[in-house]
């Protein structure tokens, strides 16, 4: 079956002491635990598109930075640009690679270490019903691994972090009988 991406211990406490020495007050790594019930599925990365993500960092030395987006359907698209004095950040990559592609992208913008947050990329909205939204992956010049971004797309360092992925990830089952089920059962108890 698929799985995962896993992240050892070790490594995600070396990640978060660089994070740390860096300057960041706080980390934002997250294990890649099983999560038990129905409603609990837990945001993973397919295994192909994982070995494909790999690939593209693997092959692409400092000389290139590389932007994936895997949208809700699987489908995903490769962006590539060489490195640039204007390129220091996850967001300016996505702005730049992204702002004039077919469908653009449309980020609310919180400031501070809160950043730009995705609402659309390439003409695909966050699921109004909640059941995906876009997540940032970001691929570790140290860890050599794919893993949850540490922070906003705007605190993603492209020194550190060369490589990044949008990926449309899934945050619950959505059946439909199920949450008729749990509305049901919360207006009993008024």
């Amino acid at each position: 079956g698929e799985s995962a991406p896993r992240f050892s211990t070790l490594a995600t406490l070396a990640l978060c002491l660089l994070v740390y020495a860096e300057g960041w007050s706080h980390c934002f790594l997250a294990p890649h635990l099983p999560r038990q019930g129905p409603r609990a599925e837990r945001p993973s990365l397919r295994l192909r598109q994982v070995k494909a993500l790999k690939e593209d960092a693997a092959t692409s030395s400092d000389e290139l930075h590389v932007l994936r987006v895997i949208r809700p359907d699987g489908s995903e698209t490769v962006f590539k640009s060489s490195p640039a004095a204007d390129l220091s950040n996850g967001w300016q990559l996505t702005e730049a690679l992204l702002a004039e592609e077919e469908g653009g992208i449309d980020f609310d913008y919180y400031g501070g270490e809160y950043g730009h947050t995705a609402r659309s990329i390439l003409g695909e909205q966050n699921a109004a019903d909640g059941s995906w939204f876009w997540a940032l992956y970001a691929y570790g010049s140290f860890t050599q691994e794919w893993l949850r971004a540490p922070g906003s797309v705007d605190s993603v360092d492209l020194d550190t972090f060369p490589h990044i992925a949008w990926v449309a990830v899934k945050t619950a089952a959505t059946e439909k009988h199920l949450e008729e089920e749990r509305a049901g059962a919360s207006t009993a108890l008024i």
